[in-house]
């Protein structure tokens, strides 16, 4: 029985430091993030493979995926920012169209301290024009 409709694929994403590697955060210190993702897994990466597999978004990467942008501080230090390249280098090799932006200089969440923050207003800007686009 069919509650509440088919589930529709989204048009276009925005990804703000996404997590897209459980795996890669879980090795991080800063602020517990690494124990977080063992938390939320079970375990460790040796553990629980599949588990770490089936939560990391490259394995899900498809050609029909939405375009997509990406921003994040490129001095993250709760989301590897080699870990976001990756799975954008990845998304790009399938065909998806991902916009990716780097900020210089900020960190996890740097568009949240501040509602007029120059992370705020570049999160804003860029995202709505790329929302309004796709």
């Amino acid at each position: 029985e069919e509650f509440c409709g088919s589930i529709r694929a989204p048009k276009s994403v925005l990804a703000l430091y996404p997590t897209v590697d459980v795996g890669t955060v879980e090795s991080v210190t800063t602020l517990s993030a690494g124990n977080a993702a063992k938390m939320y897994i079970g375990g460790t990466p040796k553990q629980f493979p599949d588990r770490y597999r089936a939560v990391n978004s490259s394995t899900w990467i498809t050609p029909q995926a939405p375009p997509t942008m990406v921003i994040q501080g490129n001095h993250d230090t709760f989301v590897p920012p080699s870990s976001v390249r990756k799975f954008v280098n990845r998304a790009r090799q399938a065909g998806v169209r991902v916009d990716h932006v780097q900020l210089p200089m900020l960190n996890h969440a740097f568009d949240s301290q501040a509602r007029n923050s120059l992370g705020f207003q570049v999160v804003t800007s860029l995202g709505q024009r790329f929302l309004t686009d796709h």
